[in-house]
This record gives C-alpha cells, sequence and structure tokens, in this order.
C-alpha cells in the first residue's frame, strides 16, 4: 500500500511539476512574442533594401515608377526617419499611394499626405489605419523635390 501511495505521490509531483515549467515557457514566449510586435509596429517598413517605388494620385493609375539608385536611397532615408505617432488618425484621402518593393520581390503599399514646403508630411500603411508616421520638413522638401 505504501508503494502505490508512494507511486501516486510521485506521478501527481512530476505532473505537477511538468505543467509549471510548460507555463513559463509559454509566459517566455508569449513576452518574447510581443517584444517582437512591439518592434514591428515601431517601424513603417522592414529593414530591406528597396528596388522600386511607384508613386500614384489613384489606385495604381499611371504611377510615376522610382528605380534609380540616389531616388531609392532617398525614399529609403524618408521611410526609416518617419516618426511614429500613437492614437488614431482622422484623415481625409491620401494625396498619393505609394508601391514599395523590396529587392527580394516582396511589396508593401503606403499612403502619403504630402505637406507643402515647411510643412510636415504623413504616411500610413493601408492595414494599419490607426497608426501614423510623421515627416519632417525636410523630409517633405526632399519630396516633393522628387515627386512633383
Amino acid at each position: 500500500m505504501k508503494n502505490i501511495a508512494l507511486l501516486l505521490y510521485l506521478a501527481l509531483s512530476s505532473a505537477f511539476l511538468f505543467s509549471c515549467q510548460y507555463e513559463t515557457k509559454r509566459v517566455e514566449a508569449e513576452e518574447e512574442k510581443s517584444e517582437v510586435e512591439v518592434l514591428r509596429s515601431e517601424q513603417l517598413l522592414p529593414k530591406r533594401e528597396i528596388s522600386k517605388v511607384e508613386v500614384s494620385k489613384t489606385n495604381g493609375i499611371d504611377p510615376a515608377v522610382y528605380e534609380e539608385r540616389d531616388v531609392l536611397v532617398t525614399f529609403s532615408d524618408v521611410f526609416s526617419s518617419a516618426t511614429r505617432e500613437s492614437g488614431i488618425a482622422n484623415v481625409t484621402n491620401p494625396d498619393y499611394r505609394l508601391k514599395v518593393t523590396n529587392a527580394d520581390g516582396g511589396s508593401q503599399k503606403l499612403y502619403l499626405w504630402l505637406g507643402a514646403y515647411e510643412e510636415q508630411s504623413m504616411l500610413m500603411n493601408p492595414h494599419d489605419t490607426h497608426t501614423i508616421y510623421t515627416m519632417t520638413p525636410e523630409l517633405t522638401a526632399k519630396l516633393n523635390e522628387l515627386i512633383k
């Protein structure tokens, strides 16, 4: 009888310890996942080399296509320097729609509200309409030179 009680005690103790270990690993995995999501949400575009940028006033109709290296570097600087703004964005229709193609062939669409000289501009990922990214007047001037 003592052997059965001892075996039962060991089995229950082992089950309890294994379940605690699983819970700890699950919590660590969830924390790691949330850190990755925060990191992704802070960036407008993933850090990849841009191979092409298409800019159109309407949904992809007659876009201006930019593939020159120096122009792509400028676009990359603009995208990486954009500052994330939290809160719900209440905006009008975008001035431009951008399609950014990476060197690996993947692409992402962005909305652009282009400010006048000495004004800020704004970018938005159409899949995350609650987050906007603002650009300084200096970056706006660079974009105005490229697009207009």
